[in-house]
This record gives structure tokens, C-alpha cells and sequence, in this order.
């Protein structure tokens, strides 16, 4: 009779599940000692490296055969073989290493894969393990929001469902646009929902209106990832917008310049408050003006002309 046990840890991006064999049998067996891969979780559109380290128990040599039975949302390239033959003796440890990609369309959550072994004479053990899928990635949009000459303001959304840490905007080389001075900006985290502006001066514009911009963020399970946005310019208005667009959530991230249109409120605010300032500072000015003009109504003869009678 064979007991197994299983222990499973995190280490950082990496998976491993380690099974202990408590008591075997003397006839020979093939026995699971682990299992690990990386990058834990898996990401859908990408690779995970997958390990199955196999031991062979019992006495003599043999054939061993394992075969990887990956179905949706798994699947080998061409040059991966899902079945490997091996020679192996007693007590010898067999490492199996695959690399299998996740669909791009895989749904979140615990996801399996079969795998098969056994002996040359002996029938099949199947054993499925558990691969934890969760997309740690995010999604941009973005739309200029306003041209000023060689000026161009970029409003930038985290539309995705996953957060976007240390977020960078750069103008990367291209055929029609080169940034004058710095040509990357450090926005910070963008939650999802958030949104930015940044602003870069350049120069050298072409005929085609399409810019491209670099998004550079760590996601959630802290690995740095960089794409590219595709934005359409109409060059022939010297401002394509000086509001937020619509579409955006009314939240914005971390560090974030006052727009334009934000200036543009404040200044009348405070045009406002200096309009209604005058007309006070006016009537206290005629109010005490009119005290010092009334004349005051004098009853009887003053003390003076009194005095001079008695005399």
C-alpha cells in the first residue's frame, strides 16, 4: 500500500508541492516527489516552466513511460514531446521539464493537467495536478487630449482590472516623432479606473498621424512589463480637447498635474472672490464716508456763549 502526503509553499513566483512517501511496497513503483513551476500564477498568452521529479522504487531496471496530456487552456509547442521514454534502475530519479503555454483566453482559477507513467509492463497511473491561473496584468487606453504647438498632453486610463505599479510614459524611437528633452515620464501607481496626464515636447512630425507611446508597470506579482499604445493625431487642430474624456473614470492617480481646464476654473474662482472683495471693501468705504458727512443738530446755546452772557 502506498500513503502519500503533500505540503505545497510559495516561494516567490515560483510553485512546489513536494509529496512524502510514508511506506511502500517492495514490487517496483514510479513515485511523484514534486512537482514546481514559475511563474506562479500563471499568466493566460504566456509560458510557465513545469518540473515532475519522479523516483523509481523497488529493485532491477525497466522501461519507464510518461506522457503529459495538456487540453484546453494548455498546450506544447511543436518541438515539446508530450510522451518520453526512459531506462532506468532502481532508485534512480527521473526530472521531467516542460514548457507549456497558456491560452490566451484561459479563465482565472485553478485549472488541470493530466499526466500519466508506468512501467513497460505495467498499466498507466494517472495523476492530474492543479495550475493556479490568474491574469496579473492590466489594460491602457489613452487619447491626446490636447496639441499646443510642439506640445502634446497624453490622458492616460488604466483600464484593466489589476493594479499598475511604478507606471513610466516614454516616446520610444519612431519614424515620425522624436521627443525633445526628456522622453519619459514617472507617472507612479495607477489603480484601475485611474487616470493621468503627461505632456511631452517633440518634434520632427511627420505626415502620418499615428504616435506611439511606451507604457512601462510592474503588475501585481511584481514583474515589469512594457506595451506599446497606438494613438491617432489630428494634426490639423491646434488643440484636439482640453477635457477629460468621458469614457475615463473621475478618479486620478498618484502625483497628477492640474489640467489646463482645472487652471482655467480656478482662475475664475478667484476673479470671483476678488470681484466680491472690491464690492465689500465699496460700501465699507461709503458707509464710514457717510458717517463723517452727516451734520450734527445742536440744541440750545453753547457753554461759551453762556458764559460770556454772565459777565
Amino acid at each position: 500500500m502506498i500513503l502519500f502526503m503533500s505540503s505545497s509553499f510559495v516561494l516567490a513566483a515560483t510553485f512546489v508541492e513536494d509529496f512524502d512517501v510514508i511506506s511502500i511496497s517492495d514490487s517496483s513503483i514510479l513515485e511523484i516527489q514534486s512537482l514546481k513551476y514559475e511563474p506562479y500564477p500563471a499568466n493566460p498568452g504566456e509560458y510557465i516552466d513545469l518540473w515532475i521529479l519522479i523516483n523509481k522504487g523497488g529493485s532491477g531496471s525497466s522501461d519507464v513511460i510518461f506522457e503529459l496530456i495538456p487540453e484546453y487552456p494548455y498546450s506544447l509547442d511543436s518541438n515539446e514531446d508530450t510522451v518520453r521514454s526512459f531506462n532506468s534502475v532502481y532508485g534512480e530519479s527521473i526530472l521531467l521539464e516542460y514548457k507549456i503555454r497558456i491560452d490566451e483566453d484561459a479563465v482565472e482559477g485553478v485549472n488541470k493537467i493530466d499526466f500519466r507513467y508506468k512501467l513497460d509492463s505495467g498499466s498507466w497511473i494517472i495523476k492530474d495536478f492543479d495550475i493556479k491561473i490568474s491574469d496579473a496584468q492590466t489594460q491602457f487606453d489613452g487619447v491626446i487630449q490636447e496639441i499646443e504647438g510642439t506640445s502634446i498632453s497624453l490622458a492616460l486610463a488604466n483600464t484593466g482590472k489589476n493594479i499598475a505599479n511604478s507606471v513610466i510614459v516614454k516616446i520610444p524611437k519612431q519614424e515620425n516623432f522624436q521627443a525633445m528633452g526628456t522622453s519619459g515620464q514617472m507617472v507612479g501607481n495607477l489603480d484601475n479606473g485611474d487616470y493621468t496626464i503627461v505632456g511631452f515636447d517633440v518634434k520632427d512630425i511627420g505626415d502620418k498621424n499615428v504616435i506611439m507611446f511606451q507604457i512601462d508597470y510592474t503588475d501585481s506579482i511584481d514583474e515589469r512589463r512594457s506595451i506599446i499604445l497606438e494613438l491617432p493625431l489630428n494634426l490639423n487642430s491646434k488643440s484636439s480637447g482640453s477635457e477629460i474624456p468621458s469614457e475615463f473614470a473621475s478618479k486620478r492617480g498618484n502625483g497628477i498635474p492640474p489640467t489646463s481646464s482645472t487652471i482655467d476654473w480656478m482662475n475664475y474662482v478667484w476673479i470671483g472672490i476678488g470681484f466680491i472683495l472690491l464690492i465689500i471693501l465699496y460700501k465699507k468705504r461709503e458707509s464710514i464716508k457717510g458717517l463723517f458727512s452727516k451734520k450734527k443738530k445742536v440744541t440750545g446755546k453753547p457753554d461759551w456763549m453762556k458764559n460770556s452772557n454772565k459777565n
